[in-house]
């Protein structure tokens, strides 16, 4: 049984987290060490502001990858075209809003399908997709 300490900046705030994962465990399961650094967004308790900042992180990465898989994307000028077009954002109110700039790739038909794929998974009014 090995526990071991990572030092995590994630790229959706400033926030700065020290958490803990034992071998034995999932890594789905990090502990908190402690906060670094808070950013404006987040305030609590450091377990609170851990779950939050991975809550905020994995709704960005699997919206992303949802994005992809409605996309259906198979070439890698397809994905680099995806990912200089894909701009996301959290609001105030930490809703994660996505949009497609500079591309005609993606239809109407296909934001629809990541929506729904969003609020399925988060609830509405957590990912608003433009």
């Amino acid at each position: 049984m090995a526990k071991h300490k990572t030092l995590w900046s994630p790229d959706t705030c400033e926030c700065e987290v020290e958490y803990e994962t034992d071998d034995e465990k999932t890594q789905d399961d990090p502990v908190v060490s402690k906060v670094i650094r808070r950013c404006k967004a987040h305030e609590g308790a450091d377990a609170q502001v851990l779950a939050t900042v991975l809550d905020e992180n994995r709704r960005k990465n699997y919206t992303f990858a949802e994005v992809e898989g409605v996309l259906n994307l198979s070439t890698e000028e397809e994905k680099r075209e995806l990912l200089n077009s894909y701009k996301w954002s959290f609001d105030a109110d930490r809703k994660l809003h996505i949009e497609f700039v500079g591309t005609t790739t993606i239809s109407a038909a296909d934001k629809t399908a990541i929506q729904m794929a969003a609020d399925s998974r988060f609830g509405t009014d957590k990912v608003i997709v433009h």
